[in-house]
């Protein structure tokens, strides 16, 4: 599902060892198996990808930093964050749940 994370594991002569593959997040294609032998079986699936076409970098933007708040001041405060892509953003903020105040960059950029 979107957003886990998992170790990949290669059988000795798969067309992956060796070769590079892509940095940061992707977008993970392949077969899919259990190899939990209990009766019934409760777990043990596996991704089994055939080869470099089945990690697709992403295309999505993510935060690759967490948000940091600086110079706080009684008017005010900072925040920044990088993300793995260029694109705008905007933060909302109040002391009640429904929020209020807004805040945003029309020009996209890579912190």
């Amino acid at each position: 599902s979107i957003g886990q994370n998992a170790p990949i594991y290669l059988w000795n002569g798969h067309s992956l060892v060796g070769d590079p593959v892509p940095g940061g997040l992707v977008d993970l294609i392949g077969i899919c198996s259990q190899y939990d032998t209990g009766n019934p079986p409760v777990g043990g699936y596996q991704v089994l990808p055939r080869g470099s076409g089945d990690l697709v970098p992403s295309t999505t933007i993510n935060l690759t930093s967490g948000v940091e708040q600086q110079a706080i001041t009684p008017d005010g405060f900072t925040l920044s964050w990088s993300t793995n892509l260029a694109g705008s953003s905007e933060v909302a903020w109040g002391p009640t749940p429904a929020l209020g105040s807004f805040a945003g960059s029309g020009t996209p950029a890579i912190a």
